[in-house]
């Protein structure tokens, strides 16, 4: 458990962007290709690049839920000093029309990790 000290240390607004291209399958599931960066808990830059895969289901003509996985590298500076490494979490995501909201989880030991990531995508 975090002290009210240590969770004020941590910046909760991770802003970041990035870049990614992706298809809907001849199931209808989402596969992309990512790369983005943002700010980590310890306000520095994290890049992370990877693959995601959600099963789709079409909820009505515009909406849609999807539980899937991401597997990416990523880099930390308090994490083996940016030496880049591999893993993969849960995702899962909801969308109506041309937006989707993404969500995982990152698992952590005492004082490191349990983070809800939540992020978005707009298809142009």
């Amino acid at each position: 458990m975090y002290s009210r000290e240590k969770i004020n240390s941590f910046n909760e607004l991770a802003w970041g962007g990035g870049y990614g291209r992706s298809i809907y399958d001849e199931d209808g599931d989402w596969q992309g290709l990512y790369a983005m960066a943002c700010l980590d808990s310890h306000s520095k830059v994290e890049p992370i690049a990877g693959y995601g895969f959600l099963k789709i289901g079409q909820v009505s003509e515009n909406f849609r839920l999807g539980a899937g996985y991401t597997v990416f590298l990523t880099a930390r500076h308090d994490i083996m000093s940016y030496v880049p490494f591999p893993g993969i979490l849960p995702l899962v995501g909801a969308g109506y029309k041309d937006a989707m909201l993404y969500a995982t989880y990152i698992p952590g030991a005492s004082g490191a990790g349990n983070v809800l990531f939540v992020f978005g995508r707009w298809h142009f």
